[in-house]
């Protein structure tokens, strides 16, 4: 019953402070809780950093001399499952403390993950690129998981939590505005370049290739992001991977809008020449088969007869027509899986 009263009065405003007001034992005592974890974590990654880089003289019994191994005659039930230990149920011990536990309760930190808690800030002088180089050179050389307790493989696991989101926060940060900025600029010209057109001006050179080069970048962002969304998990690999579906929503939103004005009128020019529509050949959707596929083969029919109606200037439009849709053609393969 005190315990539910306790609880009851700590829904009241921490800002009033009464003279039998807990929050201030409540403040201590969860100093030295975070004190007694912080310095209890550091512990055991001091071990792991005796473990992973013994020194030159290292003794036989290296994990012993780094630790005090708990006896085995004080222990006669494993302390996490409570079952006794028999010749099917070994002993075995915690690298990080020493107790004693059975095979079942045991867990393993991947050697990694032990390099990420003993040298996070050299390891992660880049996150997302030369982390996983040198971690992947380590890991061919067949380094053994280390064997811990329950107990200690949650605080070391609540240590790599931290470090990841300190050092790769920021980093995802910075790359995340970079690619906001890219696609407000690509918005821009793209709103600049369809006006021009409504207004039936031709857009420069100069801005249709600036456009593609915008896209190409914002395409190369996207495939950054998928690899990036491999190498996490959880949460970070959802928020990822949402990203970069949704700048392949941009770039295919961007495509299928050019289509429809091509589809409109691919080929009118002022002079009144309009190719025929080749037979077999459809401009619309049949099949699986790529939109975008469909179109340039209707563009090479049309640059066809515009050459053999001596129509030279249809045939520098449907060309340069035909560019642009082979780029974005192969921006669409590089967003695919």
């Amino acid at each position: 019953m005190y315990y539910r009263d306790w609880i009851k009065s700590s829904r009241l405003k921490l800002t009033e402070c009464y003279g039998d007001s807990h929050w201030n034992a409540f403040e201590e005592h969860r100093r030295k809780h975070n004190e007694n974890i912080c310095s209890e974590t550091n512990k055991l990654v001091l071990r792991l950093d005796k473990l992973i880089n013994p020194d030159d003289g290292q003794k036989a019994d290296l994990d012993k001399s780094i630790v005090e191994w708990t006896s085995d005659s004080l222990v006669k039930l494993c302390p996490f499952c409570a079952k006794a230990f028999t010749i099917a149920r070994r002993r075995h011990h915690c690298r990080a403390c020493g107790a004693i536990l059975c095979n079942n309760c045991s867990k393993f930190l991947e050697y990694k993950s032990a390099c990420k808690l003993v040298r996070p800030a050299k390891l992660y002088t880049d996150p997302y690129d030369r982390i996983e180089d040198r971690l992947q050179d380590r890991e061919a050389e067949e380094k053994p998981s280390i064997r811990t307790c329950e107990d200690c493989k949650r605080l070391l696991d609540k240590r790599i939590q931290t470090i990841e989101d300190y050092y790769c926060q920021p980093t995802f940060h910075e790359f995340y505005v970079k690619l906001r900025e890219t696609m407000s600029e690509a918005d821009e010209l793209i709103v600049t370049h369809s006006s021009l057109v409504s207004e039936n001006k031709q857009p420069t050179p100069e801005l249709k290739t600036k456009i593609q080069d915008i896209r190409h970048s914002i395409a190369s962002m996207a495939s950054k992001l998928n690899k990036m969304a491999q190498k996490e998990t959880g949460k970070q690999a959802y928020l990822l991977g949402a990203i970069s579906q949704s700048v392949g929503y941009w770039l295919k939103e961007s495509i299928d809008s050019k289509m429809k004005r091509m589809q409109r009128s691919p080929t009118s020019r002022p002079s009144g020449w309009v190719p025929e529509q080749p037979v077999g050949l459809p401009e619309t959707l049949n099949g699986d088969e790529n939109p975008l596929l469909i179109q340039i083969k209707n563009l090479e029919e049309y640059i066809k007869q515009a050459r053999l109606a001596d129509r030279y200037e249809e045939v520098s439009a449907l060309e340069e027509s035909k560019r642009d849709l082979e780029i974005e053609y192969f921006i669409q393969q590089d967003l695919s899986p």
